[in-house]
């Protein structure tokens, strides 16, 4: 409770994320470990989620739920209007680069079409396909990303995009279920969807650090030797 309620979301690198590790820290000495201490280690790339929003213009008007993923990038100030287009999350690594050159001023919808494949699969290419989207000149990436869409009423599902702790200079955005629903029956009806997304995080020019908070509980016959839970 007191890290949700007075400290809240404490990204790594963040100034709340400070603050959680000497909160944490704190603690430790509090209930009495040996030799409490932080270990600092250095990220490539700081991020801060901003805002995000998303909305159907034609054939409908209709606001979306969404929100950013994290350690991803934004639109030009003022969002951007594109045309929706669809990619079959089962068959990322398997794209034929003429169908990527349709991507170019688009906003790209994951979608599970034909024969699905399971979510490890999935995210195993998804770093690679948000870097191909990105060199194509897509203006944005929408729907879940290992998961076939969010459970839960108007939920989106943050998760990462890739293994690493790199950047993607791309607004990549999860969508609430009923959205999402939303998008692929127009779709399957022949609509052409015209959508704006306004995505505005902030990134770090460089490096930035964070923390491990360490405590120890020597034991009382080998006090010499580690145990890490």
């Amino acid at each position: 409770e007191e890290l949700s309620d007075t400290i809240g979301g404490r990204v790594t690198g963040s100034a709340a994320d400070a603050i959680a590790a000497k909160w944490a820290l704190n603690r430790m000495q509090t209930v009495g470990l040996t030799r409490p201490h932080l270990e600092s280690w250095s990220l490539k790339r700081g991020w801060t989620r901003g805002r995000a929003s998303a909305e159907i213009i034609a054939p409908v008007r209709r606001p979306l739920t969404v929100a950013s993923m994290g350690w991803v990038g934004s639109t030009r100030s003022g969002g951007e209007e594109a045309l929706l287009l669809t990619v079959d999350r089962n068959t990322l690594d398997r794209q034929d680069p003429n169908t990527e050159l349709r991507w170019a001023g688009h906003i790209l919808l994951l979608r599970s079409l034909g024969s699905s494949r399971d979510s490890f699969s999935v995210f195993s290419q998804l770093a690679s396909f948000v870097r191909r989207a990105r060199r194509a000149g897509a203006v944005a990436v929408l729907g879940q990303m290992s998961t076939g869409i969010s459970t839960g009423s108007k939920l989106t599902h943050v998760e990462p995009v890739g293994f690493s702790d790199e950047y993607y200079d791309l607004p990549v955005l999860s969508i609430a279920a009923e959205d999402q629903r939303l998008l692929e029956r127009l779709l399957d009806r022949g609509s052409s969807i015209l959508m704006r997304v306004d995505v505005r995080n902030h990134v770090t020019s460089g490096p930035v650090l964070s923390a491990n908070v360490v405590g120890e509980i020597p034991g009382p016959e080998h006090p010499d030797e580690i145990v890490v839970i």
